[in-house]
């Protein structure tokens, strides 16, 4: 790492007459180097995963990983948890909640006079009276008031 030495990537890089491009490419294979590594380590992550799956099959990686970090007293990553399990199939589908639809239901339409009648209620205030309340009947043909 460049950066801790007090040179900016791109000044060193000028000074060695290499591209920041080649720079970025060889530490990321330096990185895929030291993951391979990883390998004998995710072995014994995957048997302890494995054991306690056994004992819960329904657990995900997030529990799975919470047991591990705090009664397993491990340090690991969710995410490497989440890859473990993906690549061995030990990971638990997701249920999939739809929402329920109720069918719509149209109004009627009034063919004639006096089929299909409507209300309306409403409440206001009259200082001599007090509240009064007001109730329509409205024929759903003609729009006339019926009551």
């Amino acid at each position: 790492m460049l950066r801790q030495s007090g040179y900016t990537v791109k000044d060193a890089c000028q000074a060695l007459g290499i591209s920041r491009g080649a720079y970025y490419y060889a530490l990321k294979d330096r990185k895929l180097k030291v993951r391979e590594g990883d390998d004998v380590r995710d072995e014994e992550l995957l048997r302890k995963i494995k054991v306690l799956k056994s004992d819960h099959p329904f657990w995900g990686y997030r529990r799975v990983w919470a047991w591990l970090k705090f009664r397993g007293g491990m340090r690991v990553n969710q995410k490497r948890i989440r890859r473990v399990m993906k690549e061995h199939g030990l990971t638990v589908s997701q249920r999939i909640h739809k929402a329920r639809r109720t069918p719509q239901r149209r109004k009627p339409r009034a063919e004639r006079p006096l089929e299909y009648w409507g209300i309306d209620a409403t409440k206001f205030m009259i200082p001599s009276v007090g509240w009064v309340y007001l109730v329509i009947v409205l024929d759903w043909f003609s729009k006339k008031i019926v009551g």
